[in-house]
């Protein structure tokens, strides 16, 4: 019930003023009825002067917008919340059985006691949702996860939660891990265990290892991890699928230790997003065989990066960077080395090889025996295709014919009056662009290495970086820091740009300084300009790429407009699709480019999901994936109940831990807890005196009266 606990009248505007204003009216009201024309009788005289003195003063009263607030209290009856658990490892199991008569002991005293505690029942698998007492003797468990974080969200905020209690064998698959929020509750957590927390015998699926770049027709090496309990010594075999066929089998004996291991031979045949399932068969006694097989996707790209050498003479940089670049097994390397006008080491010259390239290596190009066309070929290449490059810039470089490059460049070239090249250049790390991934990748966590490099010779120019270029080493010159590039990145536009000016970058390798890695640093270059693409118009996410059976599939996207901005007020189009389903939905818009959908309940599956946006009747963008659904069972992939989480969890919030065999204890802290001195919800009810109908009614009605009792008397 509510109870006035005060009250308060505000205006907008000041209290004296008000009174003073109050009293000078109140002073005309007198004078105005002070003498009348015609002579009215007294009683009526002043009648007339009490009502005149009313309305001014109700309308000066009103011109302050008087609001009153009443403040009320409250008694709130504090409610213990109780969450069930009623996932499917409760109901799983040789102990299922055992554990469903615990449950049913547990709820049945709770429900018992509803009389004299205020409880209220939630129920949880991979959400939550309220139940009421009647619910209790029908429970069943079959959900298909469970969420612990799901139950906290559903505690509404209005109502005070004395208590949360959970009911639950503390093996939680969804959701957050509550116990990041465990001592920001603001009450307590019990915790009631339930399950046997003995290990189970098991064999299982610990993981899948596979490198993240892979190429179709390109090998690669799969390695399963398989855990172990209580079958040490015995044979069993390993599958490796992709798409749920067949790639390889292997025989593996476990190991006394619980981990074993076995590395596969992958090598894809086409690229695209692949599943990988690992699984082993389930040995006799196996306990928890939902765990014999474990999920991962892989994404297979159409070939190895394709990197093109191109020399405009022999060098030892050209050796060492070429050397360099062949240690990593993710780049495809081709060369053409130029040793007169119109003759090549390694074949002939074709426009071809450098178009098919993903990246270009130009090193000591252009050279002076460089032919206007082959010169044109790349300029048109990286005009038209915006193939990323690294070029080096030694003093034989021809800068007459360099210029034909100079829009793509991150300099600008201009000859000094002697033209003399400039010996004995040392690095200097621009402490700017430490963090640069090329720095690192050299450098790794020592930067300050690069400045303890041999010196470089450069070409006698001037260099005037461009707007946007990135100077990542700098030189020295006779122990004098110069703003001079040594090492410059750029991005223009799609284009992505490494320049070094100088030769001699092979001394680099040689160097004693261990903290740095010639060959990473080369490679380092090679993926920052690999990493040029630009985000995708449309990008779907999953919030996870394996889903339980019955379990509800969310998906975002972001949506940017040409200019990468975010893209509002279009309809995206999702098709989710397996062998046997196809459902198709428009996601919901959520502001500031980001779209989200939940789906219904899906069967089980492997599943392609395709967005696709259309402007103006065309296909304007689209992005696809794949999903499952119910091919891993986590509920039952671990049945061990987990005691240690829930007494954390009960610690952490001010709570205790009860064993489902011997909790009656809980109800005492119930009533300790209800004992304390309710909490109380304030409320204030606010009144507009000035906008109230009734008011400005009543002053309507009193200057009416007012003017006909005048009318009547013969009154001006």
């Amino acid at each position: 019930m509510n109870e006035l606990r005060d009250a308060a009248l505000d205006i907008a505007g000041s209290w004296p003023w008000l009174i003073f204003l109050l009293l000078l009216l109140g002073i005309y009201a007198w004078f105005s009825y002070r003498f009348t024309l015609p002579v009215v009788s007294k009683a009526k005289r002043y009648l007339l002067l009490g009502i005149r003195a009313v309305v001014v003063l109700l309308i000066l009263f009103l011109m302050f917008e008087p609001v009153l607030s009443l403040f009320y209290e409250t008694r709130l009856q504090p409610v213990h919340y109780v969450a069930i658990d009623r996932s499917a490892s409760l109901g799983s199991g040789k102990d299922s059985a055992d554990k469903a008569t615990l449950m049913k002991d547990i709820t049945g005293q709770f429900s018992s006691k509803s009389g004299d505690v205020n409880f209220r029942y939630i129920l949880f698998d991979g959400h939550a949702e309220f139940a009421e007492n009647e619910q209790l003797a029908a429970l069943t468990y079959t959900g298909n996860a469970t969420d612990m974080e799901a139950v906290i969200n559903a505690i509404p905020d209005d109502v005070p939660a004395a208590s949360l209690t959970i009911i639950s064998d503390g093996i939680i698959n969804k959701g957050g891990n509550p116990l990041t929020r465990a001592d920001r509750l603001g009450y307590p957590v019990y915790t009631i265990g339930a399950g046997d927390t003995s290990r189970k015998k098991d064999v299982s699926i610990r993981s899948i290892i596979h490198n993240e770049t892979v190429y179709a027709g390109t090998e690669t090496k799969i390695n399963v991890t398989v855990s172990s309990f209580g079958f040490s010594g015995e044979a069993l075999t390993v599958s490796l699928y992709e798409d749920n066929k067949l790639i390889s089998s292997e025989i593996l004996t476990l190991t006394a230790d619980g981990i074993t291991s076995v590395l596969f031979s992958y090598k894809p045949s086409a690229p695209g997003e692949k599943k990988i399932t690992a699984e082993v068969t389930a040995p006799k006694g196996d306990e928890q065989p939902g765990n014999n097989k474990k999920v991962a996707y892989i994404n297979i790209l159409t070939d190895k990066l394709k990197v093109h050498l191109i020399a405009g003479f022999p060098s030892s940089d050209v050796s060492f960077i070429r050397a360099a670049l062949q240690t990593d097994t993710s780049l495809k390397v081709t060369s053409l080395i130029q040793i007169a006008q119109g003759k090549f080491l390694e074949g002939n010259y074709s426009k071809t090889d450098a178009e098919k390239a993903d990246i270009l290596f130009l090193i000591n190009f252009p050279a002076a025996e460089t032919s206007p066309q082959m010169l044109e070929d790349i300029r048109s290449i990286l005009a038209g295709k915006n193939t990323p490059f690294y070029i080096l810039l030694p003093p034989f470089t021809d800068a007459q014919k360099l210029r034909v490059l100079a829009p793509y460049l991150p300099f600008d070239v201009i000859m000094s009056q002697n033209g003399g090249n400039k010996e004995g250049i040392l690095p200097n790390l621009n402490e700017a662009f430490k963090l640069h991934p090329v720095i690192r990748a050299g450098a790794g966590s020592v930067p300050g290495s690069i400045n303890g490099l041999p010196p470089i010779v450069q070409p006698g120019w001037v260099l005037r970086n461009k707007a946007g270029a990135l100077p990542l080493i700098t030189i020295r010159q006779n122990n004098v820091t110069l703003d001079d590039p040594m090492l410059t990145a750029m991005s223009l536009g799609k284009l992505r740009v490494i320049a070094f000016n100088g030769a001699n970058l092979w001394r680099w390798k040689l160097n004693t300084n261990e903290a740095f890695d010639f060959d990473n640093f080369i490679i380092g270059i090679a993926r920052w300009l690999a990493s040029a693409e630009e985000r995708k118009l449309l990008t779907l996410k999953p919030v996870k790429k394996l889903f339980s059976e019955n379990e509800a599939v969310e998906i975002s996207a972001e949506l940017l407009d040409e200019s990468r901005n975010a893209l509002e007020g279009e309809e995206i189009t999702l098709t989710l699709s397996s062998q046997n389903v196809q459902r198709e939905y428009i996601m919901n818009e959520l502001g500031r480019g980001l779209y989200e959908i939940v789906t219904d309940q899906l069967p089980p599956g492997d599943y392609k999901y395709k967005g696709s946006v259309t402007r103006n009747g065309r296909l304007y963008a689209a992005d696809s994936g794949r999903i499952n659904i119910g091919e891993i069972d986590f509920e039952r992939s671990n049945l061990t109940a987990d005691a240690n989480f829930l007494a954390a969890l009960a610690f952490y919030s001010g709570g205790k831990y009860f064993d489902g065999s011997n909790f009656t204890g809980i109800f005492n802290e119930y009533s300790r807890l209800d004992q304390k001195k309710a909490p109380v919800k304030s409320t204030v009810d606010e009144h507009r005196i000035w906008s109230n109908i009734y008011i400005l009614i009543c002053i309507i009605l009193l200057l009416s009266a007012e003017w006909f009792m005048r009318k009547r008397a013969g009154m001006l």
